[in-house]
């Protein structure tokens, strides 16, 4: 293992004082701090040298403990890792990989076919997690480059964007969990959240600097109410940290016992309603509440504490944190009364590299007063207390359960079957859950099924809408020739 610090991570497993205590837990099976480091070391054996021109490592595999190896193991040379969701359909894993250009795709013996398939095509090497094969030639040393993780978020292209992100910056943000959450080698923090998705940073990484134990639920186990309850409960849970909607589950539990080990709940992703709020503190009655409100380009920035008294409406941002500056700004990109609100832009040390594309880049950051500041495309406002409050997107990205999904993005995908020549995708409210639902016009004859399935080819699950309406005549329009996209949305979701 290097001891490249802070610039790589894999270091940060030797946190614990005892190398005895348990790293990580999943099902029956556990590791511990050494058997983590040991297992890393070894698979690493197994990985083509790093390029400092091409860090990249690609992992194609379900969520699982080899799977956090794995990461480790990519980390412990100085390399980058870039999680991929193994459920990605076919034609966006080409995409993403085709942009990548990984020095190699890390896969498992679930995935590891199609990963072979799509792989060859590209001349990909391809490693096996399960049976990983030792190189002949000795490993290289670590090497000390930047970049530490790639996310992929929705793009308006109908591509994913890749979000480039550094060690230093995963390392600021871990800092300010483990002093502002008081974590320690005595906490259990259950990992909710794919591997994918950027609250894993909290998940993983602060976890180990910790030297706490990580919960890691499966696939499986993470849409399951009761059995996140029983989790809980036979892992003594201590943090828990997902989106709003993920805690929900909870609440659909016959089962409805306490928890008397749980002493911080973290949910960020999306906006919390205060009504869920209510019912959540009454099952966790002993522990804290934080709404954390970030994006996966420059992470956590605020953080509010919940009051046990019940809340009205959507869940306030709270406070910007200590390492956050930020600026409220107009269409113009003008200053605001912050009481008014207006559109929030951030600096501060967490923030991603860029995206991988100098264009897409430059529109996101521009520089005020010598510091460079990230715009997140939300509406925020600042009330007489200073606390913060989400007002809405500036735009037609839009969260749902964590996931930020873009609404082009659907549409264009749609448009691109052949047999949809409108359409508007919007988020319903129905029976107390958001869901994405899509009005599609096309001249010739289209069924809802041969386009769920079309549009399964390029987008992830999350993605898909729930519900599709075939409208008989073609959309509203405006008298500029645009769609009328609200009167849209009302007319099919009164």
């Amino acid at each position: 293992m290097n001891d490249i610090l802070p610039q790589h991570l894999a270091s940060w497993v030797f946190a614990a004082r005892n190398s005895q205590a348990v790293a990580v837990r999943c099902g029956e099976r556990w590791l511990s701090y050494q058997q983590l480091a040991d297992g890393a070391h070894n698979l690493a054996q197994a990985l083509p040298p790093l390029q400092v021109e091409r860090p990249v490592y690609a992992l194609v595999m379900k969520k699982s403990i080899d799977a956090v190896q794995a990461i480790v193991a990519v980390l412990s040379i100085g390399g980058c890792y870039a999680p991929l969701d193994a459920s990605y359909p076919v034609e966006r894993l080409k995409a993403i990989l085709g942009t990548l250009q990984p020095r190699a795709v890390l896969t498992d013996s679930h995935s590891d076919a199609i990963v072979r398939v799509i792989a060859g095509q590209m001349a990909l090497p391809v490693i096996n997690i399960d049976n990983p094969i030792r190189l002949a030639e000795p490993m290289n040393s670590a090497v000390s480059q930047p970049m530490a993780a790639i996310l992929h978020t929705s793009g308006s292209t109908g591509l994913p964007k890749s979000v480039h992100i550094g060690a230093a910056q995963i390392y600021a943000f871990t800092d300010w969990v483990i002093n502002e959450f008081n974590l320690s080698a005595a906490d259990r923090v259950l990992n909710h959240a794919p591997l994918a998705f950027d609250l894993t940073f909290l998940d993983l990484f602060a976890t180990f600097r910790a030297g706490a134990t990580l919960i890691l639920t499966t696939e499986s186990e993470a849409g399951s109410g009761a059995r996140l309850r029983q989790i809980c409960h036979q892992q003594r849970a201590t943090v828990w940290h997902s989106t709003p909607t993920s805690l929900r589950l909870l609440l659909m539990s016959d089962e409805l016992a306490r928890f008397p080990d749980m002493r911080a709940v973290m949910f960020a992703g999306e906006p919390m309603q205060g009504e869920l709020l209510t019912r959540l503190i009454a099952l966790f009655p002993d522990a804290e509440f934080y709404n954390i409100y970030g994006s996966s380009e420059a992470n956590d920035t605020f953080c509010y504490r919940c009051p046990k008294t019940p809340i009205v409406g959507i869940v306030p941002l709270g406070y910007p944190l200590a390492y956050t500056d930020w600026l409220l700004l107009d269409d113009q990109q003008q200053p605001v009364d912050p009481v008014a609100g207006g559109e929030l832009w951030v600096h501060c040390p967490t923030l991603m590299a860029g995206y991988g594309d100098a264009r897409l880049t430059q529109e996101v950051f521009r520089q005020f007063d010598g510091k460079r500041y990230f715009r997140t495309r939300d509406r925020v406002r600042r009330d007489e207390q200073g606390i913060f409050h989400f007002l809405g997107r500036c735009d037609w990205i839009v969260k749902l359960n964590g996931f930020r999904v873009d609404l082009l993005d659907v549409e264009q995908i749609a448009l691109r079957s052949g047999c949809v020549e409108e359409c508007v995708a919007f988020v319903s409210q129905r029976d107390g859950e958001r869901q994405l639902e899509l009005v599609a016009y096309g001249s010739e004859a289209w069924n809802t099924l041969m386009l769920r399935q079309y549009m399964a080819r390029y987008l992830p699950p999350y993605a898909l809408p729930r519900r599709y309406h075939q409208s008989k005549t073609p959309l509203e329009k405006n008298s500029n020739g645009k769609l009328c996209r609200r009167s849209i949305t009302q007319q099919f979701n009164p």
